[in-house]
């Protein structure tokens, strides 16, 4: 009697097998299976992953610095926390191309400084912005994680992008700058600085003695009278001359400390002073970053102000630079 039973038993579970997958295939799609759902959730993963690993030496600093982590201590140190979201992403964009530039994509260290890019550590965050410093850093990491990866290129290559805080109206060409012509350090007006910029006239006094130091001569009062200055396009001094003496302009701003080289002299004998007065801070060259906070302020976006300030770079994304990604 049981051997009866198994048998019937046996053959409808043989029939289960058989049929089970002939329905399945009716009733789901043949491209439905559950690791579709994983393939999909891998691959938003890797949507939200950094393009690649990129490391930066900071001197001073022991271990080398996450990209992204660099950046956010860039931004700080470089604006002003009350700037502008888009102003902000712009100097994020531009840090980060120059410090890939400068460090051959992380394989050298940065000098945390004027001379390269100031930095400023976390807990240097905390310790300025204080009670603020929650909603600051909220908002320069937003700056940083909107603008992931992104850099300037001009024919596939990083762009040296340099930034300043204030010019004069104008920002001055790498040509007029340094004698070579680089397609995207072009000449552009800028506009709605004077209102904004805390440094945007400034007038430094030196007494005859520390202006005779500054040059290492004795100065006559016929030769204060006859100072020459020649402007370049940007109206920034390219070169001073006084008889058989000459300098450049940039030579003037490192001798004297002054904040450009848009500056006029005024020899007041009556008081036997200098004063310099300056227009615009900063070398002049590239994005100016009161300039940018005026465009963001106007309602432009953060790339359409490196466009307007680094012309014919593009902007695109590490993940598209193999030099980088492979190092």
């Amino acid at each position: 009697m049981k051997k009866i039973l198994l048998i019937p038993i046996s053959l409808f579970i043989v029939i289960l097998l058989f049929v089970l997958p002939i329905v399945s295939m009716h009733f789901y799609p043949k491209n439905f299976t559950n690791v579709s759902t994983t393939q999909q959730t891998q691959k938003k993963q890797q949507e939200n992953e950094p393009p690649c690993e990129v490391y930066i030496t900071v001197e001073g600093i022991k271990d080398p610095l996450p990209l992204e982590q660099y950046i956010a201590g860039v931004i700080s140190a470089e604006m002003p926390s009350s700037f502008h979201l888009e102003a902000l992403e712009a100097q994020a964009i531009a840090s980060r191309t120059f410090v890939l530039k400068v460090t051959e994509n992380g394989q050298k260290a940065i000098k945390p400084s004027v001379l390269h890019q100031v930095f400023e550590s976390k807990q240097q965050r905390k310790k300025k912005w204080g009670v603020n410093f929650n909603k600051n850093e909220k908002k320069i990491q937003q700056a940083v994680a909107t603008t992931a990866g992104e850099i300037l290129t001009y024919n596939g290559e990083l762009i040296t992008a340099m930034f300043f805080s204030t010019s004069n109206g104008k920002t001055e060409s790498a040509e007029e700058y340094s004698g070579q012509d680089i397609p995207y350090l072009q000449t552009v007006t800028v506009e709605g600085e004077k209102e904004l910029s805390p440094n945007y006239i400034q007038n430094t006094d030196f007494s005859l003695p520390q202006w005779n130091t500054a040059f290492n001569f004795q100065w006559s009062a016929e030769q204060l009278n006859a100072i020459k200055l020649t402007r370049n396009s940007s109206n920034r001094v390219q070169t001073m001359q006084v008889g058989s003496y000459s300098w450049t302009g940039r030579e003037i701003r490192e001798k004297l400390n002054i904040s450009s080289t848009d500056f006029t002299i005024y020899w007041k004998p009556a008081q036997n002073k200098i004063t310099v007065t300056t227009v615009g801070y900063g070398h002049g060259v590239g994005m100016s970053q009161y300039g940018a906070e005026a465009l963001a302020r106007e309602g432009v976006q953060a790339k359409d102000i490196l466009k307007h300030f680094y012309k014919k770079a593009s902007i695109t994304s590490i993940k598209n630079n193999k030099n980088i990604c492979l190092n």
